[in-house]
């Protein structure tokens, strides 16, 4: 009697996470079994580098497709862009950065690390060409570690690494990132033309920023 091996294709992708907790391994990278079944209940849409968009991630991988971004698919997205974000990585495009959380600093790859502080003036940054601000009304900032002026509120969290190894625990040992206390920020945020973005600070600081989504936002935004 012969013994029939099903070989199942596994196949993983790079997930850039910034872990807060050091109880668990934080992988970079997420694989998914394909031909696989897909949960029918998970609804978290993903782009592939053809522009056409899926249910999940999951589905994408069956179809044998390669991930651009996590989300709905942008018109403005369809062509490379790249653009420097707040963490200091740089994005194919602006939707990738933002499906990772991460607003836009300037465009075209990263070069330079803004200071720390308002009160004293990075000349790296003088290299930079930062995109103009104009929304009527606007008292833009500077994140930590950028370049560039932007519209937005901000605020900086300090954390317990200790309190996030207990969170992690009390999850079954999954790892915390910053990612996914953004999604948990962004359910308290009930005006759909904002979002809420943000990174770890060169100083170890959650910064969050709650900035508008709107090419042309108003003044209230």
């Amino acid at each position: 009697m012969k013994t029939l091996h099903l070989c199942v294709l596994v196949r993983c992708i790079p997930r850039h996470r910034v872990c807060l907790s050091n109880s668990s391994d934080c992988a970079q990278y997420e694989c998914v079994g394909r031909p696989a079944a897909c949960d029918r209940n998970t609804m978290e849409p993903a782009c592939d580098t053809d522009g056409l968009v899926h249910r999940s991630l999951c589905r994408l991988q069956q179809a044998g497709k390669t991930l651009a971004y996590m989300g709905h698919c942008q018109e403005a997205c369809k062509k490379t862009k790249k653009v420097c974000g707040h963490n200091g990585e740089t994005y194919n495009t602006v939707c990738e950065a933002f499906s990772d959380r991460v607003a836009v600093d300037y465009e075209g790859p990263c070069r330079a690390v803004g200071s720390l502080s308002d009160m004293s003036l990075d000349s790296v940054c003088s290299e930079v060409s930062c995109p103009p601000i104009s929304t009527l009304g606007c008292h833009p900032i500077i994140p930590p570690g950028s370049c560039c002026p932007i519209c937005a509120s901000m605020l900086q969290i300090l954390w317990s690494q200790k309190q996030m190894n207990t969170f992690s625990k009390l999850n079954r040992n999954q790892p915390v990132a910053v990612h996914d206390v953004l999604q948990i920020l962004r359910l308290h945020i009930s005006v759909p033309q904002c979002d809420v973005f943000g990174y770890l600070s060169i100083d170890n600081r959650l910064v969050v920023l709650v900035a508008p989504v709107d090419i042309q936002p108003t003044p209230l935004q």
